[in-house]
Parts: structure tokens; sequence; C-alpha cells
């Protein structure tokens, strides 16, 4: 039994357990709300029952225990001292599961307040002497919290992490050491006063809660210098990834405000940031962009879902294409992923490109398969068909007939071997490709007026060259082919006109930037269904007419492997021709 002569340094005891226990209740509520871990809320409880017992007490001890309130003060510090056991059992369950489950909160809470107000009671009706009263309604109060303390003690030895650190051992250590200094206080309770005064255990009972206190804040200061550590390097692996993906990030707000840029690693943006950061995405992206984007960008933060967007944009090399991945990262936040995929959309181009130029290729050899067949049967079912004639002729004894059927063997053999002579200066197109240089046309359309002179001048053709033509790049010595090719052509089909005019001349430039040419002629022009027709392998709109048919498909190849195209425009027959065709410009020509 405590002796009462000590009251002056409990009462001062009291007073200074209970200023402290309210000022680090105060410091774990706040860790607690920092680190969000729920045994801090309940130890900070305890502190704050501690608090409120000590203020009771001292209270009770100021006012004497002869005095009806001094009693009642005494009963109420009983009381609130039975609180401590639930709020360190709940601390001691937390630390296990995270967060004491209801079912433990009720039996802890309602079966500590029960047999308080058992002992309590039964205390203060019994008719009993003080120290009968005290050890009935005090004693219990000590086991309870005996038992909790050693249970949230084996708690943290078992399930903190940070239970093998030198804090962890402190917090053990003195949560052990308190249980033990409540066993013996309570045993003082009951009249076996081991401490030999009531000074002393009361220092030791505000000692030894620091004590455990002081290792639970340095395992909290050890957890969040660990989680500091631990989020350093997550963001230097952030850091790397960001760095290692060929991804920007844009963040944007929820009135598609640019608020946030991580460029990927050689990313140039077309704008500088200090142009788009701050301003919404409407006074930035083309408005056709910048619809799609508002649209998905509400969509996402409606939805929480990713929508991908893909757009293009100009720029001063070329038109650039982007993949986007728009994600809500916050309530009002849009993250856009953005990556550029324009070497892969040119190369999709290319790739589409030379797939339809293959199959365009594969057409023709099926087309030039069965032409150069059909065309090189003829010949042959004539000459294996007048070599009968002639061994029946010269059989009968027939000479004269026999000479007329070798003339047409001879022909048809002289045919074969034009088309053959066609056909191996078409494969040599492409092949056989001299080196470009700059080409001035107009000197050239004279040389081959030169070369064909008298056979213009006996078909009457006038020959007018239209303003001053532009020089383009290519070989000479094909150029010199396609433009004789195409007068030869016009001298031909403009032999029934009244006044045989061909005119020379140039055009704009196409979309590409090539150079445009014509030949103009006021012929038998061209129905327009057969426009595309004469450019075909042996095609001849006039089968008795003079040459092989190939003369324009080997033009049109030579202006085709420039990198040009050629076609003809005319309103039908009896409205003349002009065939124009395409050529690099010295300023726009690739390498050769």
């Amino acid at each position: 039994m405590p002796r009462f002569a000590e009251t002056g340094h409990l009462i001062a005891v009291g007073i200074i357990q209970a200023g402290l226990g309210l000022a680090v209740g105060a410091l774990l509520a706040s860790l607690y709300r920092l680190t969000r871990q729920r045994y801090l809320a309940y130890w900070s409880l305890a502190w704050i029952v501690l608090s409120v017992r000590s203020v009771a007490g001292s209270t009770g001890l100021l006012l004497g225990v002869d005095d009806v309130a001094g009693r009642a003060f005494g009963l109420v510090a009983t009381f609130v001292g039975y609180l401590q056991a639930p709020a360190l059992g709940l601390a001691a369950s937390s630390l296990k599961t995270g967060e004491a489950g209801p079912t433990t909160r009720r039996v802890l809470l309602v079966g500590t307040i029960a047999g308080a107000v058992v002992f309590v009671g039964l205390a203060a009706v019994l008719p009993m002497t003080l120290a009968g009263r005290i050890v009935l309604a005090v004693v219990p109060s000590y086991a309870l919290v005996v038992a909790a303390n050693t249970w949230f003690a084996w708690s943290f030895a078992t399930h903190s992490p940070r239970a093998p650190t030198p804090a962890g051992r402190i917090v053990v250590g003195f949560s052990l050491g308190y249980a033990a200094h409540l066993l013996v206080v309570g045993m003082g309770w009951a009249g076996v006063d081991l401490y030999r005064g009531a000074t002393a255990p009361a220092v030791i009972g505000l000692l030894l809660p620091m004590g455990i206190t002081t290792g639970i804040v340095m395992s909290v200061i050890q957890d969040a210098a660990e989680t500091e550590r631990r989020l350093r390097e997550s963001e230097a692996t952030n850091r790397a990834l960001l760095q290692a993906i060929p991804d920007t990030l844009f963040v944007l707000d929820r009135e598609d405000v640019f608020r946030q840029y991580l460029p990927a690693k050689g990313f140039a943006p077309l704008v500088p940031p200090e142009q788009f950061l701050g301003r919404r995405v409407a006074d930035v992206l083309p408005p056709e962009v910048a619809r799609e984007h508002e649209r998905l960008a509400a969509r996402v933060l409606e939805t929480g879902e990713t929508e991908p967007h893909e757009y293009s944009l100009p720029a001063a090399e070329g038109t650039r294409h982007y993949e986007a991945r728009l994600s809500r990262s916050a309530a009002d936040r849009v993250i856009a992923i953005v990556r550029d995929v324009t070497r892969q959309k040119r190369a999709e181009a290319e790739r589409e490109a030379l797939i339809a130029e293959l199959e365009k290729k594969n057409a023709e050899l099926e087309r030039f398969t069965y032409t150069v067949s059909h065309d090189l049967k003829g010949p042959l079912v004539t000459i294996l068909g007048f070599l009968g004639y002639a061994e029946k002729a010269v059989a009968s004894g027939d000479p004269r007939g026999a000479g007329r059927d070798f003339e047409r063997i001879r022909s048809a053999a002289t045919k074969m071997q034009t088309l053959l002579h066609d056909l191996l200066e078409l494969s040599r197109i492409g092949r056989a490709a001299g080196v470009r240089r700059e080409v001035p046309v107009e000197g050239l359309v004279r040389e081959v007026v030169s070369l064909l002179d008298e056979r213009l001048r006996q078909a009457g053709v006038e020959i007018r060259i239209e303003g001053d033509l532009p020089t383009v790049s290519g070989d000479p010595l094909r150029l010199r082919e396609v433009l004789q090719n195409l007068l030869e052509n016009a001298a031909r089909f403009t032999c029934g006109a009244e006044r045989p005019l061909v005119t020379i001349g140039s055009r704009q430039r196409d979309p590409e930037g090539r150079v445009v040419l014509f030949v103009r002629d006021n012929g038998m022009g061209i129905d327009p269904s057969h426009h595309e027709r004469i450019f075909g392998l042996f095609e001849k709109l006039d089968p008795a007419g003079e040459g092989s048919g190939i003369g324009l498909t080997i033009a049109r190849r030579i202006v085709e492997v420039h990198g040009g195209r050629m076609w003809v425009e005319s309103e039908g027959p009896g409205r003349g021709s002009t065939f124009c065709f395409s050529l690099p410009a010295p300023d726009a020509a690739g390498p050769a």
C-alpha cells in the first residue's frame, strides 16, 4: 500500500505524467496521420488514457482520501485506468493484421468497460475497508494492463518488421519492463509493497512508457528513412525507364491545359515547351486534332479507361505521325503517352507502295507473257504454214509459187526479228541506264527534229516549239528515244490532216515538283476508252499500220525509270492528241 505521506510527490509526478502523456499522445497521433499505421493511433489513445488517469488521480490525492470528492476522483482514475488495457490490446491486434477487426474491438472495449463497472461498482457499494476497496477496484485493472502490455510486446516482437532493429528491441524490452513494473505496482496495491514507497514507482511508471514511445518513434523514423530510400530507388528506376522508352509524357488537367512535359530521349517537340506549357490543347494543335483529343480526354476522365489516339501534324520536313495513349492519373489529370511513329508510318507506306508496285509488275509480266506468246505465235504459224505450201510447190515443179511462199516466210521471219529486237530493247531499259545529268530539253528537241527532218518534210508536218523549254535531269540518250518515238507517232497520225502540226511545250510542275512536257498533234485523235490501252505491249490502234506496237511501251518505261509518268489526253477521234510526260527537275533529282 503506498505511503500517503508522499502525496505531494505523487501529485507532482501525476501532473508531469499528464502533460507528457498529452504531448506524446499528440505526437503519436501526428505520426499515425503521416504513416497510417493503426497501432500508433491506439498507442496514442493509451497515452491519453494515462494522462486522464493521472489528472483524476492527482486531483483525488490533492482533495484527500477522506474527502468525498477526493474519493470520487480516485474512483474515476481507477475506472479510466482500466481503459489502458483495450487501447494496448487494439495496438497489439493492429500490429498483426494492420487493423483490429470489429469483433476484437467489441470484445476488448465492452469486456474491459464491463469489468471496470463491476469491480469499481462493487468496491464502491460493498461494506469494506478503504484498503479492501482499493484492492478490489485497482488490482484487476493492473492485471488487465499487464496482460495487454505483454500482448503488445509479443505482437511487436513477432509482427513488426522493425523488431530485429535496435529500435524494435527498445520497444519490446521497455514493454516487458513496463508489464513487470505494473505487476509489481499491482502487488503493492494488494499489500505486497516491493518498491517500499510511492514516489519511485510513479517515476518508473513515467519513464518506462517514455522508453516504449522512444523506441516506437525511432522505429517510425527508420520506416520513414527506408520508405524514402525505396522512393529514391523507385524514382531512379522510373527515370531510367522513361529515358529508355521512346515515349514522351504530357500531363494535362481537366481543362485540357498542358501542365507537365517529360520528353523521351532524342524527342524534339514541334513547338518549344515554353510555347505550350500552361496553354490549352486547342491553342496549340490543329482544330481537328484538338477536338478529337478533347473528346477522348473527357471519356478517359469519365470512365478511367485508356484511350488510343493516332494523329498527324505538319512539320518543316513533312508530315509527322504520332500514336498516343491517354490515361487518367488523378480525378482531374490525364497523362498522354506519345510516341513518334513517323518512321514506321513511312516504312509502312513504302512497303505498301512496293507491294503495289510488285503486284503491278506481276500483272505486267502476266500480260507481257501472254502478249509475247500471242504475237510471236503469229509469225511462227505463218512460217510453218507457208513452208508446207513451198514444199508442195517445189514437189509439183511450181518455182514461181514456191518463190511467193518463201517471200511470205521471209516477211514473217523479219517481223519476228523486229519483235524480238524491240523486246530486247524494252528489257534493257532500267538495267543499262546511262549517267544522269542536266539536259536542256529545247536542245534535245531540236536535235531530234533535225534527225527526223526528211521524214517530217515528206509528211508535210510543221514542228512548233511553244515557249522556253526547261531543263530536266536524266539520261540524254534515253530521253532522245522518248522524244523521237512521240514525234514519229505524231507525224504518222497527222498525215491525214489538212495542215499537220505538232507542238512541243511545257506546263507547270506537278505536285511532286517534276517538270511536265507535252507533244501535241492535230491528227486522228484517240477514243478515251483506249487512252491506257495504247501503252500496252504490241498494241496498235491501226493493225495495218507500220511498227511493232511497242514504241509507246518503251517510251513510258523510260519515263518511269526516270521517276516520272506518261499519259495521253484526247477528246476523241478527229480531235488530236496530247502526249504528256513528267521528268525530275535538276533541283529535285535524286542520285543516278
